[in-house]
C-alpha cells in the first residue's frame, strides 16, 4: 500500500487559539466557519489568470521538497443569513459573505520558470447587512 505525498507530510493543524479564547468569554460569530490548511495545486492569480502553484515531493529520499501549506478559512453557511438575523430592525436583512485575500506563491508557468505570484485564497467569513430592496417603494406609483 503506498501512501501520497499528502498523506504521509500534510500533518498541519490548525491552532484556534483565537476561537477558543473568544469563546471562554460566551462570545460566538454571526456566520458560521470552519479553517483547514489547504495545499492548493492552482489558483487565480491577482491578474485573473490561472496558474499552477509548486507542490513537490521530496524525490529519491532527499528530505528537500516544497510543500506550500496555507490557513484558509471558509463559510459553512455560505449566502445564508447571519446568526441572529430576526432581531436587525424591520426592512433590513444580513448575509454570510466570503471573503479574500491575496497570498504570495510560488508557482511555475513553463518548463523550469518559476516566480512568486499572488493568489486568492478563502481568508474569512464575514457577516454583511443592509437595507431589503424588496421593501423599498418607489414615491409616486412608478
Amino acid at each position: 500500500m503506498s501512501t501520497s505525498y499528502y498523506d504521509e507530510y500534510a500533518k498541519d493543524e490548525v491552532n484556534d487559539f483565537e476561537t477558543r479564547i473568544l469563546s471562554d468569554v460566551g462570545l460566538q460569530s454571526f456566520c458560521q466557519s470552519r479553517s483547514e490548511v489547504i495545499y492548493p495545486e492552482a489558483g487565480l492569480t491577482s491578474k485573473n489568470e490561472w496558474r499552477y502553484i509548486v507542490q513537490a515531493p521530496a524525490i529519491n529520499g532527499s528530505e528537500s521538497f516544497i510543500k506550500q501549506g496555507i490557513v484558509v478559512e471558509k463559510c459553512i453557511d455560505f449566502r445564508d443569513p447571519c446568526r441572529f438575523d430576526d432581531t436587525l430592525p424591520y426592512g433590513y436583512v444580513s448575509r454570510c459573505v466570503q471573503k479574500y485575500i491575496y497570498k504570495r506563491l510560488l508557482s511555475i508557468q513553463g518548463p523550469y520558470q518559476f516566480y512568486y505570484d499572488y493568489f486568492m485564497l478563502p481568508s474569512c467569513c464575514q457577516c454583511m447587512y443592509g437595507i431589503n430592496e424588496d421593501m423599498l417603494t418607489r414615491k409616486g406609483g412608478d
